[in-house]
């Protein structure tokens, strides 16, 4: 399942099979993970068989007892868009093909399909099977209007703030919002960051720490992020207003999420940075020239304090800081990816490219970080 999640993060959506029950138990974690990252998936399994004797595929040694339940769907039932049983051999291009559809669509998510054994021991046609796709998928487009609304909102604001936890989306909006941020002097925080936003050494570039930015804001783009920052922890101005933007901004599969959303906006992360930036680009500046010494000034200085604490990080036992300032060396001027598993800090790094960074899911399913990378 890591696997599968990790091929779709640098190429195309991939497809996991467990065997029965027991099977489908263990990729219920890989199916959470991906669910709560919108990861694209297609996930299958065996089902035992119903019958018992005079056919071929009956059950034949006592794991068939064993493993047979009652809703065996229902260990993954919570973390997939759409599930199905097959029930007649002369379906299988649909169902594939709508699982296909379904996965991919806005929203992304995993699917799964159960395989009774009745079934699978069946004769299958191979007609069309070289056909494209019956179904396609939807994709949430961005609305003019609202694009405008925040690209007023931010140029109008004196202290905007950009936080963002899954990356820009592509090579083409991570530099978008890279010169959106410095054309208009706006900090990002990336805050427990699944992937990377803007470089990591950028004067943009502001420190985890959300509090402080918080404090001072009065304009946000919450960019595709799950918790953007902690509510029990950090609290916005009751005057601010906060836009909330991406491939599913109210998180429609989590039961409690109550951050405050002034503007929503449902769209493909890179689809509605590109939007964004034309937009606000046709507005002028304001005179942001205090406000960039003020953002400069203070990232820089957040920076070096990082830098300082991870530097001094070797000395007696080893920490976080230190192995990712250590690791951040040796993988300067190579177009590398780093995949941590809870060891290794981002803050300490310099990361250069939108493919640089991916960080454990949300969900914490933990195990996932090295099959993920072979996946990649």
């Amino acid at each position: 399942m890591a696997i599968a999640h990790g091929y779709y993060l640098h190429g195309a959506i991939a497809g996991g099979d467990g065997h029965t029950n027991v099977g489908l138990a263990n990729c219920a974690i890989g199916a959470i993970n991906a669910a709560v990252e919108h990861i694209p998936m297609l996930l299958f399994s065996g089902r035992t068989p119903t019958t018992e004797r005079d056919l071929f595929r009956a059950w034949t040694v006592p794991i068939g007892w064993g493993q047979e339940i009652r809703d065996q769907t229902a260990l993954v039932r919570e973390a997939v868009k759409w599930d199905y049983e097959l029930r007649f051999p002369e379906q299988v291009a649909e169902v594939v093909d709508r699982a296909g559809a379904f996965t991919n669509s806005a929203p992304r998510g995993p699917v799964y399909v159960s395989l009774p054994r009745e079934v699978l021991c069946q004769a299958a046609p191979s007609d069309g099977l070289d056909q494209p796709p019956l179904m396609q998928p939807t994709r949430a487009h961005t609305s003019a209007d609202q694009i405008e609304q925040a690209a007023q909102i931010l140029a109008s604001a004196r202290s905007p703030v950009i936080f963002a936890q899954h990356g820009a989306g592509s090579a083409e909006a991570f530099a978008a919002l890279s010169e959106l941020t410095q054309d208009w002097s706006i900090p990002v925080c990336q805050y427990w960051a699944l992937g990377l936003a803007i470089p990591t050494d950028r004067p943009m570039a502001a420190g985890p720490d959300p509090a402080p930015l918080l404090e001072q804001a009065d304009a946000i783009l919450v960019l595709d992020a799950l918790a953007p920052w902690s509510p029990d922890n950090h609290r916005p101005d009751a005057a601010c207003r906060i836009i909330q933007m991406g491939p599913d901004p109210l998180s429609t599969r989590i039961p409690v999420r109550n951050f405050q959303s002034d503007l929503l906006i449902a769209c493909d992360t890179t689809d509605g940075i590109l939007a964004l930036k034309r937009a606000i680009d046709a507005h002028r500046p304001a005179d942001v020239a205090d406000r960039a010494r003020r953002v400069v000034d203070v990232n820089a200085r957040d920076r070096m304090q990082v830098l300082d604490r991870a530097g001094t990080g070797g000395e007696g036992a080893m920490n976080k800081d230190w192995v990712s300032l250590c690791l951040s060396w040796a993988i300067q001027g190579r177009d590398a990816s780093v995949l941590p598993e809870l060891g290794c800090p981002m803050a300490p790094m310099t990361l250069d490219h939108h493919r640089a960074w991916y960080q454990e899911t949300h969900a914490g399913g933990l195990g996932w970080s090295f099959p993920a990378a072979l996946g990649m």
